[in-house]
C-alpha cells in the first residue's frame, strides 16, 4: 500500500513540470493562469506561473516554451532529485552532460548531448533554468537588431555635424 501511494505521488509530480516545447495552453493546464511578465531584454511572452509551492516562469517563442526557470516559493533550495527530475522531463531523448565550466562554486551547469537546451542552477535564490536552444539564438537576434537601430541612429546624429 505505501509503495503504491509512493509510485502514484512520483509520477504526479512528474505532470506538475512543464517541458520545453510545450504551448501555453499545455503549460497552463498544468499550472493554471498566467501572469504576464514584462521585460523588455526579453523577446516573446514571458509568463510566471505559481503552482504546489514552485514559481515558474516560462517564456514562449512561437507559440511554445522555450525557457523554463524553478524555484521554490518559500525560496528553499531545490533537491538535487528534484533537479534530476526536471532535467530528465526536458532531455527529449538526449542526454544531460554536466558542465565543469562554471564561473562560481554556486552554478552548475549543464548542456544537452543534442546540444538543443542548456540548464543553470543558481543559489540566490535558488533557482534551475532550463533554456531551448531557439531561446538563446531569439536573444542574440533581438540584441543585434537592437545594436543596429543604435548604430544607425547614432550615424545619423553624426552627420549633422
Amino acid at each position: 500500500m505505501k509503495i503504491s501511494a509512493l509510485v502514484l505521488l512520483f509520477f504526479s509530480s512528474l505532470t506538475l513540470w512543464a517541458r520545453l516545447g510545450e504551448t501555453e495552453s499545455q503549460i497552463e493546464e498544468r499550472y493554471g493562469k498566467g501572469t504576464v511578465v514584462k521585460n523588455p531584454k526579453e523577446t516573446g511572452l514571458a509568463k510566471q506561473y505559481t503552482a504546489s509551492g514552485y514559481a515558474v516562469r516560462v517564456v514562449f517563442i512561437d507559440g511554445k516554451s522555450a525557457y523554463e526557470a524553478f524555484k521554490h516559493t518559500n525560496d528553499s533550495p531545490l533537491t538535487l532529485d528534484e533537479i534530476n527530475r526536471l532535467l530528465d522531463i526536458n532531455k527529449s531523448g538526449s542526454v544531460w552532460i554536466e558542465k565543469d565550466d562554471s564561473i562560481t562554486t554556486t552554478i552548475i551547469s549543464w548542456v544537452r548531448l543534442d546540444d538543443m537546451a542548456k540548464a543553470w542552477t543558481f543559489d540566490k535564490p535558488p533557482t534551475l533554468i532550463i533554456a531551448a536552444r531557439i531561446y538563446a539564438e531569439t536573444q542574440l537576434s533581438t540584441l543585434r537588431q537592437t545594436e543596429q537601430k543604435q548604430k544607425e541612429e547614432m550615424q545619423k546624429r553624426l552627420q549633422i555635424f
